[in-house]
């Protein structure tokens, strides 16, 4: 599921202070991955329609877009079960970059359409991923927020790998949470891809760490950037939502999981994780791992705990080497406990 097409001006739009869930993914069989505005067709006129999407999986209130555009622009539309088109909104950066989003209501079952409105000639997007949300509320936390509160500071193991490079929030330029957080004791791990551009240069990453935050507070709602650790194509770990604090990733399953992703798109005829990327990856879960005492069983793929194709199939295929070598340290993780007591085992 990628498409291109031409966009108009995306307008700067602000939303409630809403949303736990990730939205539900629109997939759109056959779409093709590139569509530009042809040489006859005039401004304001359709040059692409989608077919309908498969049916999406949940009730909805709103659809949204991420991806880039290039050149000139038109508008992007959004129809559902037949209904009229609504004009999408939302906000583009000086690359190109850009997040929109269309307010429109569905059930379970329900289809969706697209359509681009050509703007001139020569003017593309590309659409890295489409989302039916249901807006559920993200639970601020009641008291001061503290970007270095931990619920959990463990003991240091003198067999523990050392904690790799982390580009601090301050590095890209994060803006602050818009409301206080609720404090967490890491668990679990889950990893992820961006499902966008897979930058290696440490500007470009910067820009993109920008993107998706903007995209998550402003587009989906949230608090902050949804995931805790993002690695960018060279192997770059950036800081995002704190360590210690609850993230936005997996829907009604963020209390104590630690939310990791990669940047780039992992589904199939795309890209595939770097080298670098899945190194930096492994050296991130082994020392969350050794440090949280988090067994390997408990080092997930998005797709394991919901309905999605997150972290997409050429990352989830390397998971299994993922929890391996996390895990291979002194038999560590051959059980649960932590400070002498049996944990249990949580519900994924």
């Amino acid at each position: 599921m990628r498409m291109r097409a031409a966009l108009l001006a995306l307008l700067a739009l602000a939303l409630p202070l809403r949303a736990t869930d990730v939205g539900t993914h629109v997939e759109f069989p056959g779409m093709e991955e590139r569509i530009a505005a042809s040489a006859g067709v005039k401004s304001g006129e359709v040059m692409w329609e989608s077919g309908p999407s498969e049916a999406v999986g949940a009730a909805f209130e709103a659809i949204l877009f991420q991806g880039r555009l290039g050149g000139p622009g038109a508008r992007v539309e959004a129809s559902v079960d037949g209904g009229p088109w609504t004009e999408a909104a939302g906000e583009r950066s000086r690359d190109g970059r850009f997040w929109s989003k269309v307010r429109a209501s569905g059930k379970k079952g329900s289809v969706v359409r697209l359509r681009a409105l050509s703007g001139g000639p020569g003017a593309w997007i590309e659409i890295f991923g489409v989302y039916a949300s249901d807006q559920e509320e993200e639970r601020p936390a009641s008291g001061v927020y503290r970007p270095s509160a931990a619920a959990f500071v463990p003991t240091a193991l003198a067999y523990a790998s050392p904690k790799p490079p982390v580009e601090p929030r301050s590095a890209w330029g994060a803006l602050p949470a818009a409301k206080p957080y609720e404090p967490t004791t890491p668990e679990r791990i889950s990893v992820h891809h961006t499902e966008a551009p897979q930058p290696s240069s440490r500007d470009a990453a910067a820009d993109e760490m920008q993107g998706i935050q903007r995209f998550h507070q402003r587009g989906r709602g949230w608090i902050d950037i949804a995931y805790h650790f993002l690695i960018d194509g060279s192997g770059r770990i950036w800081e995002g939502r704190p360590l210690g604090l609850v993230g936005a990733h997996v829907k009604d399953r963020n209390d104590g999981n630690v939310g990791i992703a990669l940047m780039g798109d992992f589904s199939p005829r795309r890209q595939k994780p770097t080298a670098a990327q899945l190194d930096a990856l492994i050296r991130l879960t082994r020392w969350l791992s050794e440090t949280y005492t988090i067994p390997a069983e408990r080092i997930k793929g998005h797709r394991d705990q919901e309905i999605t194709s997150c972290p997409g199939k050429a990352l989830y295929a390397r998971l299994d080497e993922v929890r391996r070598a996390a895990s291979a340290t002194n038999g560590l993780y051959a059980s649960t406990r932590r400070a002498g007591v049996v944990m249990e085992e949580p519900a994924w």
